[in-house]
């Protein structure tokens, strides 16, 4: 089955118009139905293990909901705010976060101009310390 969820109901939507398509497309309707829960509940114990500061499980989780259905907005943003939380020392990780909280603000939708810039300030900001950390890194290593 395709990954991408809102690809494959639409297609099996439209092959469900076709003659004699009708049984396979009901059965990839509740397979996509049965995916979207998957990477609901994902997403929400991710969330939920976040709050308990659980934050390695809460990865593993976050990238387990985006492997389900790369378009979960939610998915990504709870990802790079636990990826952030978890590895504020790391050059990798902090870009990792930028790139998942970059996915976010393109999967949700238009955001209000507020959210946007505040978002768009502390990607900047995290690029910041990336970038800051990634310099010291490369100077102790020369030592």
């Amino acid at each position: 089955m395709i990954k991408d969820l809102d690809s494959a109901e639409r297609a099996f939507k439209k092959a469900g118009s076709i003659p004699g398509g009708e049984k396979r497309a009901a059965r990839g309707l509740a397979q996509v139905a049965k995916a979207r829960k998957a990477v609901k509940e994902d997403v929400t114990m991710a969330q939920d293990l976040a709050r308990r500061k659980q934050l390695a499980s809460s990865i593993d989780k976050f990238h387990s909901a985006i492997s389900g259905n790369p378009r979960q907005a939610d998915a990504h943003e709870g990802l790079a705010q636990s990826l952030e939380r978890l590895y504020p020392d790391s050059p990798k990780d902090l870009e990792e976060s930028i790139t998942q909280y970059r996915a976010y603000m393109a999967l949700s939708g238009p955001l209000p101009e507020k959210e946007k810039e505040k978002l768009e300030k502390h990607i900047a900001k995290l690029q910041s310390r990336a970038t800051k950390l990634e310099q010291k890194n490369k100077v102790a290593s020369a030592k």
